[in-house]
């Protein structure tokens, strides 16, 4: 496939307001086959309002969503090869699970034997009534709802809120599944170490803009502006601190009291050099995790930088 053949998503330049208020503004990123993106911001950062207007639940202002190359809100025959998940797992309160999932299994041609597995796997109850159910267990719903589709795409917003640990693995062994078996698969989330563990990219989101764009790997190896290797370092010193004025890579480093603390960019070898025999209390050097990164992103100062 080329590079064209191969994007399930495509979003350019999106735009949503509601009234005044900016849902989310130039919007840009692309989903392969084969391929997990994280899409990550805390509530209220945009991600909702990208996958409606994505999927034409809501009215777009303007820019452009498409799967497969089509308007969503368009052609019926492209939404049925999406499955979704929604962040609400709303339901019909007196439907029972099973119910539900066979109405999803006839529009999409699937079994019974299909949902079946899935609701297994999660330990759902199928006879139960959605009213029935905690948030966990509607979750579950929602995850099988939509997995058990086996579509090409998959748009999960937020689907392991309420989950237990136990379930959350199960969860991401099925999306493991579903990207070998070649599926586009856009996982909107907060919960930045799943997005480390189980994502090719991750897209963030701030204030309905995005701020980064990369493949996780990427993120935490190094700058994308200085493509140098970034290290997480914290050193306390015992009675003073050295001299690091003209060490470079010490711009995301902040310097408090006898804590050195932050992200070098730097030569490793200059700052240890610099530090030569003083007297250390605590020492470490690791590489960064998409939590600080985040983070990182979502200061003002540093947004206003990129």
């Amino acid at each position: 496939m080329t590079n064209a053949e191969n994007i399930a998503i495509q979003i350019k330049e999106l735009k949503k307001y509601y009234g005044t208020f900016k849902g989310c503004e130039d919007v840009s990123f692309d989903v392969n086959f084969g391929e997990v993106v994280g899409f990550v911001g805390p509530n209220g950062a945009g991600k909702s309002t990208v996958i409606k207007a994505l999927l034409g639940l809501i009215i777009k202002t303007s820019g452009t969503a498409t799967i497969l190359g089509e308007d969503a809100n368009i052609r019926a025959d492209i939404r049925q090869r999406v499955g979704y998940a929604s962040s609400d797992s709303i339901f019909y309160k007196n439907m029972r699970v099973k119910n539900l999932l066979e109405f999803t299994a006839a529009v999409y041609g699937k079994g019974a034997d299909t949902y079946a597995k899935y609701a297994k796997r999660l330990d759902l109850d199928l006879n139960k009534r959605i009213d029935q159910l905690s948030l966990g267990n509607r979750k579950k719903v929602s995850i099988v709802n939509s997995l058990m589709t086996e579509a090409d795409i998959l748009i999960l917003d937020e689907p392991t809120n309420g989950l237990d640990p136990l379930v959350q693995k199960e969860f991401y062994a099925m999306i493991s599944e579903s990207k070998k078996r070649g599926a586009a698969i856009l996982l909107s989330t907060h919960i930045l170490a799943d997005v480390q563990s189980y994502c090719d990219r991750a897209v963030i989101i701030k204030d309905g803009l995005i701020v980064a764009d990369s493949t996780v790997q990427s993120l935490v190896s190094g700058s994308k502006e200085s493509g140098k290797v970034v290290k997480d370092v914290l050193i306390v010193f015992e009675n003073s601190m050295p001299d690091f004025s003209d060490v470079s890579g010490m711009e995301n480093m902040t310097m408090d009291g006898l804590t050195l603390k932050g992200h070098f960019s730097g030569n490793m070898s200059d700052l240890l050099g610099r530090i030569g025999s003083a007297s250390m209390s605590q020492f470490s050097v690791s590489d960064l995790n998409l939590d600080s990164i985040v983070h990182d992103y979502y200061d003002a100062e540093k947004i206003g930088k990129q």
